[in-house]
């Protein structure tokens, strides 16, 4: 059964009604992908996000279903959290707890069930230590796993994340990244829809869906959809600096066979 389904979504903002953002776009995720939407500035991703998200109420044309029933405004915010760019935009609480409880309560959770909830994802996202200290005092990775940590708070099914890694140093993508996987081992029901311009980060992705001028232009997974270097580029994308070191090597006459990941490849050169 799809997870999420949409159908011929098309949405304009007021003042570009000649032209749609989002263009006639279809497409489903299932159950625990985990896919990335690409695309260069202005393609529609962060808007498509919003859509699905409830954050922009309605499209002006087409139908969104969660689970094959159409989707309501009730069961988007049961059941699809989103983690923003910045997430000083998403702090509210004094403390990295308030943060994370500020939705729970919101939901009328009782104070004595909602402790464990937020200790439990504090310590999921490994924050728990920090609980007592004001977000401001965070790093950028740190801030993003408290946002991501309230999110998860709420339970949700499908988490969208809107450029979660772009303002972070490598470091900080490292690590939200790396957890997102760990999420995904521990909870392979969770469905994560990634709006993201890091092509590293999209790589990693289950599947991968490119858009240009609000059409969706690519849907495969990533070893495919990054295989189409010329298109790529002629739509202002690169690709990961693992198929661009492979692609050389095989250039070179170096044969580095099925390997899929840099890791992988740079054991293979070592030895």
């Amino acid at each position: 059964m799809s997870n999420l389904r949409l159908e011929h979504i098309t949405f304009y903002y007021d003042n570009e009604q000649d032209v749609p953002t989002i263009n006639d776009i279809s497409f489903s995720v299932e159950e625990g992908e985990y896919v990335s939407l690409i695309g260069k500035n202005g393609s529609g991703k962060s808007t498509l996000a919003k859509i699905i998200a409830g954050l922009i109420p309605e499209p002006d044309d087409g139908i969104i279903y969660l689970d094959d029933q159409e989707i309501t405004e009730s069961m988007k915010r049961e059941k699809i959290g989103i983690v923003f760019q910045n997430p000083d935009n998403q702090f509210i609480g004094a403390t990295v707890r308030d943060d994370i409880a500020f939705g729970l309560e919101n939901k009328q959770i009782p104070t004595s069930e909602m402790e464990p909830i937020v200790l439990k994802y504090a310590t999921l996202v490994g924050m728990n230590e920090f609980l007592d200290k004001e977000p401001s005092s965070l790093s950028g990775g740190q801030k993003q796993r408290v946002a991501l940590a309230g999110v998860l708070a709420m339970a949700p099914e499908i988490i969208i994340l809107d450029e979660s890694t772009a303002m972070l140093d490598p470091k900080g993508k490292r690590e939200i990244i790396s957890l997102i996987h760990r999420l995904r081992k521990e909870n392979p029901k969770l469905t994560i829809i990634s709006i993201t311009h890091d092509v590293e980060e999209a790589y990693l992705s289950s599947r991968v869906i490119v858009l240009n001028d609000g059409k969706i232009i690519m849907d495969d997974i990533p070893e495919k959809v990054f295989s189409n270097e010329k298109e790529l580029e002629n739509l202002g994308l690169d690709i990961p600096f693992f198929l661009k070191l492979k692609n050389e090597l095989i250039s070179l006459g170096i044969d580095v066979g099925n390997i899929s990941k840099l890791e992988d490849l740079e054991d293979y050169l070592c030895r």
